[in-house]
């Protein structure tokens, strides 16, 4: 686990492995810049001041206001959902 480790541009990332799983990662925008960075998972649920979205890319870009906290976790599809979509 590590809590607020200063990223470039700004920011302050929060996130924990746990049995070898990325857990939910937060990062906290200190000036209000652009947010760029590389998923941490194949499946991404986003969240944000601005709302909620799934992507799966794998660079994603996001502008930011000053104290905005992103929320990045794992939209991984699950078994259940998987027989659903057949």
């Amino acid at each position: 686990e590590y809590k607020n480790l200063r990223a470039d541009g700004a920011f302050l990332v929060s996130s924990s492995i746990k049995n070898g799983k990325i857990g939910a990662t937060v990062i906290v925008s200190e000036k209000g810049s652009a947010l760029k960075l590389r998923s941490p998972f194949e499946r991404c649920r986003v969240t944000s001041g601005e709302g909620s979205f799934v992507t799966t890319e794998k660079i994603i870009t996001l502008p930011t206001r000053k104290g905005e906290k992103i929320v990045l976790e794992n939209a991984e599809i699950t078994t259940d959902e998987k027989k659903q979509e057949r």
